[in-house]
């Protein structure tokens, strides 16, 4: 990640980064409720049910011009990590009508 960002910086140096560590957040696990997937597509951000550290973080890739995922692979697909916070992203920023 870090070389990755570097390389950013090289062609912009202005550019704002910002590196989240997941590990380091408190994520839940998606309940499936379809409150996100649901909510009114007009909106920035759809309500999400689930009070965790996913709440401060949508607020950032909502904000953001850019993102760059990585994470280590295990047994040939992304970590439990990762794949939790997909999830939980997948329709509160990326809903229909958007």
């Amino acid at each position: 990640m870090d070389r990755a960002i570097a390389g950013i910086q090289s062609v912009i140096p202005e550019v704002e980064v910002e590196k989240i560590h997941l590990i380091d957040k408190r994520i839940e696990y998606c309940k499936g409720c379809m409150v996100c997937r649901n909510d009114d597509p007009g909106k920035e951000i759809a309500d999400c049910v689930i009070d965790d550290d996913m709440q401060e973080i949508y607020r950032k890739l909502d904000e953001a011009n850019g993102y760059i995922f990585g994470n280590p692979i295990f047994m040939e697909t992304v970590n439990a990590i990762m794949k939790t916070f997909s999830e939980r992203f997948c329709w509160v920023l990326s809903k229909p009508g958007r």
